[in-house]
């Protein structure tokens, strides 16, 4: 498949064992891929999301599916960092241990989170911040 994760067309019958999302990061995107891909997994099938440590949207998306009793999950730090002093990109995998057949659309976009990637005020490194981009170049 080419194309945006949100826009291809899928074929709705699949069923998955494992699912991996590593897209750009902001909230808005990978929980609307949680939304679109998640009914394709099987129960007991894992989804793995890349990141989850270091970019919060990421991170929100997974808190989602915490709060939620259909999934468990651990989320693991991973040996590398973005720069000096920085959060670990982490990995979270998640078991998805029940279908959603009974409580069909439960992951809901939240509006408050939308347009986040990573949280500057919430960073655990306030002194190094060299490795930002300014985004409004």
């Amino acid at each position: 498949m080419q194309g945006s994760s949100l826009e291809v067309d899928i074929d709705e019958s699949l069923a998955f064992d494992m699912l991996f999302l590593d897209s750009d990061h902001h909230y808005d995107t990978i929980i609307n891929e949680i939304i679109r891909f998640e009914p394709l997994l099987k129960e007991n099938g894992l989804l793995v999301l890349h990141d989850t440590v270091y970019y919060d949207g990421v991170a929100l998306a997974v808190k989602q599916l915490m709060e939620n009793s259909r999934f468990e999950l651990v989320t693991l730090p991973s040996p590398r960092d973005h720069g000096i002093n920085t959060r670990p990109p982490g990995v979270t995998v998640v078991r998805k241990i029940r279908g959603s057949k009974d409580r069909p659309n439960d992951i809901k976009f939240c509006q408050e989170f939308s347009g986040v990637e990573i949280n500057i005020n919430e960073m655990r490194n306030q002194h190094e911040k060299n490795w930002l981009v300014d985004q409004n170049r």
